[in-house]
């Protein structure tokens, strides 16, 4: 939050209640009279409705991709097509999977493992509970709605401060991932997989894992994938020791 803008526990409580309609006609006006002529106040309003809104829209982003789920999983009745889009179909069908064949002969075989098995993690639960939240429950919002470099830009001031923090490890550790800074990212991320009472630990590890892997050094991946503990992991252990032989 702007240091010229600094918020205490009380007025934190007060713009909440605002935003909520939870204020009688007397606070209100005590407020409105605020916003007229106390720009930090203002700015603080501003800022707690902008996070509440994004938080709005990183909840429906999630919603969305869950109705897109279950509609991919709708079979449409194939008998009603007709005869012609079925023959212009399969022409198209030949230069995608021509397109697809030259792609993945392109692509490395730790490149390939690596697409298969990494799924973004989907964050954080964006919530709020004090003004001190503020900065890390808007990088989470940025997190969820895949703006990384605006969570990074957040988070790494945060971390300035509590290096020693998991959390922020973690998800900067993902968001550098998601930005392609694979050195950044493996710092992060080890930082959490060298303290096995942290929450993150275990899937700490499999992102570090996963990294390695698409860095081809299937040998330090092998034991991080183990302390990762998935489901996935033996799978993906197995894989990685066919192809290293």
């Amino acid at each position: 939050m702007n240091n010229k803008a600094q918020i205490s526990s009380e007025d934190f409580e007060l713009i909440e209640n605002y935003l909520d309609g939870n204020l009688d006609s007397t606070s209100i006006a005590k407020v409105e009279a605020r916003l007229s002529h106390e720009e930090d106040f203002r700015i603080n309003v501003e800022e707690i409705r902008d996070l509440r809104e994004g938080i709005q829209r990183a909840a429906l982003k999630e919603k969305l991709n869950v109705f897109h789920m279950d509609i991919e999983k709708v079979q449409p009745e194939k008998n009603k097509i007709h005869l012609m889009y079925w023959a212009i179909a399969a022409s198209i069908s030949l230069f995608i999977l021509a397109g697809i064949w030259w792609a993945t002969q392109s692509i490395s075989s730790q490149e390939k493992i690596f697409q298969s098995y990494y799924h973004t993690d989907p964050g954080l639960i964006s919530t709020m509970s004090s003004a001190g939240d503020y900065e890390f429950a808007r990088g989470m919002v940025d997190f969820k709605l895949g703006e990384y470099s605006e969570a990074v830009n957040r988070w790494d001031k945060l971390l300035a401060d509590n290096p020693s923090s998991d959390t922020l490890n973690y998800f900067l550790g993902l968001s550098y991932l998601e930005l392609d800074d694979f050195q950044k990212s493996k710092q992060l991320l080890g930082n959490v997989t060298g303290t096995e009472e942290s929450y993150f630990y275990k899937d700490a590890n499999w992102y570090l894992g996963l990294i390695m892997v698409k860095e081809g050094n299937f040998e330090a991946a092998i034991p991080l994938l183990d302390a990762a503990d998935r489901e996935e992991s033996t799978m993906l252990i197995s894989i990685l020791e066919k192809e290293d032989k």
